[in-house]
């Protein structure tokens, strides 16, 4: 899977922990016994999107009151280097809408992933003359969290910013990447065991902690054995899930 794919995967598994980790008023206003939809882009974004330090999902979203929405979701990577970055992004949006003929409302969240953020991240301006258009990005930057923060926060897809940010902080550190790995792995098998998290959303965790916290093949491998270890030492876990945990893991 690449990195869209990834976060694709993530959004179809906990849909409700994405929503109202990014959008908490949305929780009584989104229908989530309805998965979300992801839509095909538009022709002119997937163009510009080809080798692109930003890439965008449309997700489709059913409403209680069965109105249909969309949620432009708009994943940054390059920081400083993506000068094009606001341009891009209201272009994205107005081709959203037009792909739309006006008629559903767009929704626009942007997440920056890189260590420092691109010109214009918070908003497009286009002034000329007696004409001036701004467009305000609803936004979330990933460097600025604190990983602790993140761990004990009460809503599962907190773990997946967490990653986000030791990939950010130990990219090019396997030995502190690998300790990290395994950190992550301790506080979710402690969220388990208290009940506090479904083993379903563990699996997804587990399989997005795997895949983006990339390794060298010989650190990946001693982190494997160690993360297998730190299950089968947990007395309280039945063989049954321990089977399930070791798999997820590798």
């Amino acid at each position: 899977m690449n990195w869209q794919q990834q976060w694709q995967y993530l959004i179809e598994q906990l849909y409700f922990d994405f929503i109202t980790f990014f959008e908490p008023k949305w929780e009584n206003v989104v229908d989530f016994s309805r998965p979300p939809i992801f839509m095909n882009l538009p022709k002119s974004v997937v163009e510009h999107h080809a080798n692109a330090a930003q890439q965008s999902l449309v997700i489709g979203v059913r409403q209680k009151n069965d109105t249909p929405s969309i949620l432009l979701f708009v994943l940054e990577t390059k920081g400083y280097d993506n000068q094009e970055f606001a341009q891009k992004v209201f272009n994205d949006f107005v081709a959203t809408i037009s792909e739309f003929h006006h008629k559903i409302p767009v929704n626009l969240l942007t997440l920056f992933l890189a260590n420092s953020l691109p010109k214009d991240a918070e908003r497009y301006e286009y002034r000329v003359g007696s004409t001036h258009l701004q467009l305000h990005f609803n936004h979330y930057i990933v460097r600025e969290q604190y990983l602790e923060d993140l761990l004990d926060m009460v809503n599962p897809f907190a773990f997946v910013i967490a990653v986000c940010r030791l990939r950010l902080e130990h990219e090019n550190a396997p030995k502190l990447m690998l300790e990290n790995k395994l950190l992550l792995i301790k506080r979710l098998m402690q969220r388990f065991l208290k009940k506090r998290i479904q083993l379903q959303t563990v699996l997804v965790l587990l399989y997005f902690i795997k895949h983006a916290l990339d390794l060298p093949k010989d650190w990946e491998a001693e982190f494997i054995a160690l993360a297998k270890i730190e299950v089968q030492l947990s007395n309280a876990v039945t063989e049954q899930y321990k089977t399930l945990l070791i798999n997820a893991i590798g």
